[in-house]
């Protein structure tokens, strides 16, 4: 634009009439792409098309080509067309079909797209005019306003992708995903937390681990469970006591999902875990192998480990209460989620040197990458690092 304008200002070339003939050309583009009845010249040397109202037709007659094109242009917009929500809803339900994702992962989807699409109004413009410029603009504009991390912008690309990639195969745009991310520059939130925020310290964990041994009831025995198992707090409430191979051993084949079905109401139900690496078989130390047994008596007539006060399954919503409370009564500043009872868990493997492929097997990970950089955190405290230090022969 700097160059157009700058042969403009020295009279090279006519700046006013290169736009015109651009708006020429781009209205006849679409026209040729989206209006599918005939045009015709007539005897009168006028141009005839019909046009669709509602579900009965125009005639559009004009003495100029491009003036009808501009009439159709404009019966083209107020059509209708293909939203993005009418693609999201497409991209969704074949993944649905495919098994490629659940219904929890649904509900997943459709919350980011709400929160980004719908909320910006982007749900329903037609995707036939919106250029890949206008999204890239968007997307710098989305990461801004919801001040996204570098995850939350994932989810955000990912979506996007899907409904453009769909909306490619039904020939309603020609470009690729490539062309809208091509020239995103956005800037991301940092996430920073320190080690005592993301999982149990060497302090914290044995004051834990005591007080769910002296106040053992249901949930409190779960929790514990949990801190020397490592499984997820959605895998724990699947549990079921025909999956113990011994009272050490137990296979995972199910974990709780959350979803919204089409009313609008919540449902928690059990589903196999979301990737095969999470089928596995996990083992706790033999000195808590009396876990089991205790919840047993508590709960004789139980199918499942978590059941609560009525006999009934518990949800993830119950652990995490009970932990939440725990860690505040135990005066741990920071707030411990079930998931940092699985980190915990998964730094001491990594910590105590375990065999790689072990780790990925207990932690039903796919990937050692996924463990040692999500999963992997400093657990010393000041006095040990010191020992540690003071412990090198080489500075002796």
């Amino acid at each position: 634009m700097e160059l157009l304008q700058y042969l403009a200002d020295r009279g090279n070339i006519d700046l006013p009439q290169i736009q015109a003939e651009y708006e020429v050309m781009r209205r006849k583009d679409i026209v040729e792409k989206f209006h599918k009845n005939k045009i015709w010249q007539g005897k009168d040397g006028k141009f005839r098309t019909y046009v669709n109202v509602g579900d009965n037709r125009k005639m559009v007659c004009k003495a100029e080509l491009d003036e009808l094109y501009k009439v159709v242009e404009e019966y083209i917009r107020l059509s209708g067309g293909i939203t993005f929500r009418d693609m999201m809803d497409e991209f969704i339900n074949r993944k649905i079909s495919r098994g490629d994702i659940k219904q929890a992962s649904k509900t997943r989807y459709y919350q980011v797209f709400d929160r980004h699409f719908t909320a910006t109004g982007l749900d329903q413009k037609d995707m036939r005019f919106v250029s890949p410029e206008e999204l890239s603009d968007w997307i710098e504009d989305e990461t801004a306003r919801c001040d996204l991390s570098a995850k939350g912008l994932s989810s955000l690309k990912g979506i996007l992708k899907g409904i453009i990639q769909r909306a490619r195969k039904n020939k309603l745009i020609d470009y690729h995903f490539e062309d809208v991310i091509s020239d995103v520059d956005v800037k991301t939130r940092k996430v920073r937390k320190t080690s005592e925020e993301q999982i149990l310290t060497e302090r914290e964990l044995p004051e834990l681990i005591n007080f769910l041994i002296e106040n053992q009831d249901t949930r409190n025995l779960c929790l514990l469970f949990m801190i020397v198992s490592g499984i997820r707090c959605g895998e724990m409430v699947g549990l079921k006591y025909e999956d113990f191979l011994t009272n050490t051993s137990a296979k995972i084949r199910r974990a709780e999902t959350k979803y919204l079905d089409e009313d609008g109401v919540w449902h928690k139900d059990l589903d196999t875990p979301k990737t095969e690496a999470a089928n596995r078989t996990v083992f706790i130390p033999n000195d808590y192998g009396w876990i089991v047994e205790k919840l047993r008596i508590l709960n004789p007539d139980a199918v499942f480990l978590a059941v609560d006060e009525h006999g009934e399954r518990m949800h993830t919503e119950h652990l995490r209460r009970r932990l939440y409370k725990i860690c505040r009564d135990l005066g741990f500043h920071n707030k411990k989620s079930p998931h940092k009872l699985r980190k915990t868990f998964c730094s001491i493997l990594l910590d105590k040197g375990f065999d790689k492929n072990l780790i990925i097997s207990l932690m039903g990970h796919t990937d050692i990458k996924t463990s040692e950089t999500f999963y992997h955190f400093d657990r010393k405290s000041g006095v040990k690092k010191q020992k540690m230090m003071d412990e090198i022969v080489e500075f002796k």
